[in-house]
């Protein structure tokens, strides 16, 4: 669970914290999981919500998420053809706030733009407009050369 907050974090430190109000949560509610479905996924749904409920109360999250008309992406990330997958979780860490959380939610964590607006209080136009942007800064990033800078 710690790589999960990891991806929504700034730094371990956020990280480790977001983990640690993950886990209060959950031994206080665990009398509330009533068997119905996979413990972990149960668990998985808490943390995410927790690192979620981070941001929000660190950041202003809906001052990072702009609300622009999203084109037609596909549901599917491209192949990136990078088999480093630190590598690619790095680059992930280093996008701007709103599209990592927006990219971490669909991609990852397989919720829909639907889900992600009800979660973040934003449009599911909004969120297919930042996972679209998320996904192009990755691409750019993976096809640049070593030592370029990509701007965001």
């Amino acid at each position: 669970m710690l790589g999960v907050c990891y991806r929504y974090a700034s730094s371990r430190d956020e990280a480790e914290d977001y983990l640690q109000d993950a886990f209060i949560t959950i031994f206080r509610k665990l009398n509330q999981w009533k068997g119905e479905g996979e413990l972990g996924a149960w668990i998985r749904r808490i943390v995410v919500n927790t690192c979620l409920n981070g941001i929000k109360a660190k950041h202003r999250l809906s001052e990072y998420l702009s609300d622009t008309s999203p084109e037609e992406i596909p549901y599917i990330i491209a192949e990136s053809g990078n088999e480093n997958a630190d590598e690619l979780m790095e680059l992930v860490r280093q996008l701007p706030l709103g599209y990592k959380t927006v990219f971490n939610l669909y991609a990852i964590e397989g919720y829909s733009h639907e889900e992600i607006g009800k979660m973040l209080n934003i449009q599911s136009v909004t969120s297919r407009s930042q996972f679209m942007k998320a996904r192009k800064m990755l691409m750019q990033k993976l096809n640049s050369e070593p030592g370029q800078t990509v701007k965001n």
